[in-house]
């Protein structure tokens, strides 16, 4: 049985190596994903040791907290 092969779209870059990373931008173009990104970085937070500081930079949001009722 031979070993099936992930079918690929994007582009070969100029390296050689193969990125989706075009269609990536253009479908997500105008899309608020922030919801998504707050999801994250509170998973990044409770789950692989980052702290609050580096999650909010890594996902360029503004995590929710005690700090905000102020």
């Amino acid at each position: 049985m031979t070993k099936k092969r992930p079918s690929g779209i994007g582009f070969r870059k100029v390296d050689g190596t193969f990125s989706d990373a075009l269609f990536h931008e253009e479908i997500m173009k105008g899309v608020d994903d922030t919801a998504l990104r707050i999801a994250s970085a509170q998973k990044a937070v409770a789950t692989m040791g980052f702290t609050r500081e580096m999650a909010e930079e890594v996902f360029c949001v503004k995590l929710p907290g005690a700090q905000d009722a102020s």
